[in-house]
């Protein structure tokens, strides 16, 4: 069945698919029903290998596109190729330019520019498929309507548009496969992501903030996270020490918070603490990360908007949510950041001082919103609106009624005309001008002045491509689990102890099991092997009973 994926005998290192990869393959290239598809496919479910396979299969038949917005995805693609004995060209700006091979990766934006090199390409892969616009103007859509003849299969783990439009079935193509985060736990390829209770006091407010491009506005968000920056950082340290974790990484609001949280840890005895952003030093940002990755002792990596997707650190054990987000693709994408295997600890702590899980719900869980809705609005007295209210994923911003552009779309710079670029691009349909000074940004889709703002000002996407390189600590639970293993528990209650016991300030001992934390109210301890445990009315978990290393068993 599955015999033209055996690619084995070409790699210089075995590579043995697991079973949800062969089955996502063979649905995806199975599909015939439409052009696209795509396959959904958990964060760190092994999607780079998936890429490589079905660029092992293609080869057979032509040449290979496998496409992703930014230069780490396009390393981490590259490698994945050679384990199924691909030697893939690279088309990427800050990398190389080789436009020939059998199999190319590249970003994008080098791609498109270079697109009649690849007009005998028989198969485009997408990776990230969720960062396709559904604009025409897009510089996916322009390849897609540039090698008309090439099948187009995307991979994602969050199946939705960040800015609304909708679902990828609406605004990509079918979704044949999916393989969700609870399936990978449940076969034991990634691992549990432990909230850990901040406190209140630590909660950043959000209350009254903008939102912008459908997120909070991040510069007005960053004075209020940079006020408890010295509260988080003490309790970040003291996460990191009680449960002996090794690679932190923490998500900042923009630039001057990052800065400013690094100063923070820094004054709170951190020494090895990395703060990155797109305004580094020159080389500092791939020195940190290098530094950050091979360290055996580990450290504190800072940052903002560069490390939700694209980023393999494997042993990444505590990651801190230092901003809110309304983004559920943010939101879902940083969190599995940290889902990978660790072979020193069994799960990763999260610190959430934005209210991201409660506003989210479970990473299981997450739903793609509806396309952003819109009325259509009176724009000057003589064009009055009709009222209507439609989903922009289908319609953009022209009403399907009365075909009244809304009032947010622009203004063309010659004729004064507003226009749609969700079906125009940027060339103004009433008097032809191309709105040289204007983008569209490829992630949000929002307009802005390119001239003024390198990087897009609404969700700091950067549209050129080339990117330069404290609490008692008691587990969350309910509707604050950043994934629901209540089930799991359910039906398995004893659990293994998997590091040692902490005191718990507010008395007793935390006991750590590989889906939560569990409270033992009492100061005497027997030496655990395992724990009962059991789930408290609002959600949190204690240790009914213990089971200790000598096999007798101590109830509550």
């Amino acid at each position: 069945m599955h015999g033209f994926l055996n690619t084995t005998s070409l790699t210089p290192a075995p590579f043995v698919p697991r079973r949800h990869q062969l089955d996502g393959v063979q649905a995806l290239t199975a599909y015939h029903d439409s052009r696209f598809s795509v396959a959904e496919v958990t964060v760190a479910g092994g999607k780079s290998d998936m890429l490589g396979m079905l660029a092992a299969h293609y080869q057979q038949f032509g040449r290979v596109l496998i496409v992703a917005h930014n230069k780490e995805l396009v390393k981490h693609n590259a490698a994945a190729c050679k384990n199924h004995g691909i030697s893939p060209g690279i088309c990427s700006s800050s990398i190389s330019t080789n436009a020939f091979a059998r199999v190319t990766v590249g970003t994008i934006g080098s791609i498109i520019n270079r697109v009649h090199l690849f007009r005998d390409v028989v198969a485009i892969l997408v990776d990230e498929v969720h960062m396709v616009p559904p604009a025409k103007s897009s510089q996916y859509r322009r390849l897609f309507d540039k090698l008309p003849t090439a099948k187009v299969h995307g991979l994602t783990g969050t199946p939705f548009r960040a800015d609304g439009t909708g679902d990828l079935a609406k605004t990509f193509g079918p979704i044949v496969f999916r393989y969700t985060f609870l399936d990978a736990l449940r076969d034991g390829y990634v691992k549990p992501l432990v909230p850990v209770d901040a406190g209140e006091d630590e909660t950043i407010d959000v209350e009254g903030l903008k939102t912008t491009a459908g997120d909070f506005d991040l510069d007005e968000m960053a004075p209020r996270a940079i006020k408890l920056a010295p509260s988080h950082a003490k309790t970040i340290l003291e996460v990191t020490q009680k449960f002996n974790r090794r690679r932190v990484l923490i998500f900042c609001c923009n630039i001057e918070h990052v800065d400013k949280m690094e100063a923070a840890l820094q004054r709170a005895g951190v020494q090895r603490v990395y703060g990155v952003h797109s305004k580094s030093v020159m080389g500092k940002r791939d020195k940190s990360v290098e530094a950050f990755r091979n360290d055996p002792q580990g450290g504190i990596l800072v940052s903002c908007n560069m490390f939700n997707t694209g980023f393999d650190v494997v042993d990444i054990d505590y990651m801190a949510f230092c901003r809110a987000t309304k983004s559920a693709v943010y939101y879902a994408q940083g969190l599995g950041r940290g889902a990978r295997i660790t072979p020193h600890a069994a799960n990763c702590l999260v610190s959430d001082f934005g209210g991201n899980i409660q506003r989210h719900g479970t990473l299981d869980a997450v739903m793609a919103a509806p396309g952003r809705m819109l009325t259509c609005e009176a724009l000057r007295k003589e064009l009055p609106g009709c009222g209507t209210e439609w989903e922009t994923w289908e319609h953009g911003k022209t009403c399907p009624s009365c075909n009244l552009i809304h009032k947010s779309a622009p203004r063309c710079k010659a004729c004064d005309e507003r226009f749609d670029p969700h079906f125009h691009g940027m060339r103004c349909p009433h008097c032809g001008q191309q709105q040289s000074e204007i983008k569209t940004c490829a992630a949000c889709e929002e307009t802005y002045a390119a001239f003024l703002h390198p990087i897009c000002p609404f969700c700091q996407f950067d549209n050129t491509i080339a990117t330069s390189p404290g609490k008692d600590l008691k587990t969350r639970g309910g509707a604050y689990e950043a994934v629901n293993v209540k089930k799991i528990i359910e039906a398995e209650p004893w659990q293994l102890v998997v590091s040692p016991p902490i005191k718990n300030d507010a008395g007793g001992w935390l006991l750590t099991t590989k889906y939560t934390t569990a409270v033992w109210p009492y100061e005497h301890l027997p030496q655990p092997h395992s724990i009962y445990l059991k789930r408290a009315n609002n959600g949190r978990y204690t240790a009914a009973g213990i089971y200790d290393v000598n096999g007798q068993v101590h109830q509550r």
